[in-house]
Formats: structure tokens, sequence, C-alpha cells
């Protein structure tokens, strides 16, 4: 019985968090890829097409002016800035070279 208590505490804790008096719109909390994923391209050069991920907040509308930092992990290349901020759109990108 002491399991379920907590367990109905935690989910009404829950409910509380995302509850239309403290929804901020303005804060983002995903972010997924939009465009440019699947490109390929001769080593070095730049691929057609930005990379453009796309920033949205609980209710899934865009976020503006958010920074996104970008990074290249692994394979080598570049990318044309480190960082790019959300537009109106809840949109950043940037150009990709490939690496050698």
């Amino acid at each position: 019985m002491r399991r379920l208590m907590y367990l109905l505490c935690c989910v009404a804790a829950l409910g509380a968090c995302n509850s239309d008096d403290e929804y901020d719109p303005t804060v983002p909390t995903d972010m997924a890829l939009a465009k440019g994923d699947g490109q390929a391209g001769d080593a070095g050069a730049m691929l057609p097409e930005s990379l453009t991920v796309l920033v949205t907040n609980l209710k899934g509308a865009p976020v503006e002016g958010v920074t996104v930092e970008w990074l290249v992990l692994t394979g080598g290349g570049t990318v044309s800035e480190t960082f790019s901020t959300t537009s109106a759109t809840g949109e950043a990108q940037v150009a990709f070279t490939l690496g050698a």
C-alpha cells in the first residue's frame, strides 16, 4: 500500500509541472533534425543542403532565439559555424563540409 501511495504522489507532482499556469512557450524542450540527413558527396566537398534542426517547446511549437552549438564528433568534416540561432520558425542551420 505504501508503494502505491508514493506512485500516486509522483504522478500528481509531474502533472503539476506541466500545468498551463506554469507553461512558458519560450522554453525549448525538444530538438530534432529537420533537413539535410542522408546526403552524400565527394570527400572535402560541401554538402548541397544545409543541416537543419527544429527546436520546439513543450506543446510542439517552434522556439525562436535558441542558440544551437554544432560539433563534429566522428568522421571528420567541418561546420560553417560553431553556433547558430533559431529563426521564427524554430530552425537553425549550418553548412557541412565532408572530411577527407
